[in-house]
């Protein structure tokens, strides 16, 4: 079950709730890939600390809108397609298998 959450977006519902939802399902892709976020870890932090590491640089731009749309004034729908299309990217590219099993389309 865990993989097909990962893969798929869900229904969307409004920006913030689709970075939030973009964003736990890429925490959870880097917790597979490299570690998990610690407790009491901010979610920038938990990134720059992953940078050190090779971490590819879509994340960080994915980090900052769920900062901007959990934290700050928000986000409009197209920086919420941008992180979600990001995060689909991702996702395939680090698991091939699964990509192939559900297509490649975002």
């Amino acid at each position: 079950y865990r993989m097909l959450w990962l893969y798929r977006q869900g229904a969307r519902t409004d920006p913030k709730a689709d970075v939030e939802r973009a964003f736990a399902r890429l925490e959870y892709l880097l917790s597979r890939e490299y570690r998990e976020r610690r407790q009491g870890e901010t979610p920038r932090a938990y990134l720059r600390s992953l940078g050190s590491v090779g971490l590819d640089s879509r994340a960080a731009t994915v980090g900052r809108l769920y900062e901007r749309a959990h934290y700050g004034a928000g986000i409009d729908p197209e920086e919420a397609d941008e992180a979600v299309r990001t995060v689909n990217a991702l996702v395939r590219e680090r698991t091939p298998v699964v990509g192939r099993l559900f297509g490649r389309s975002s």
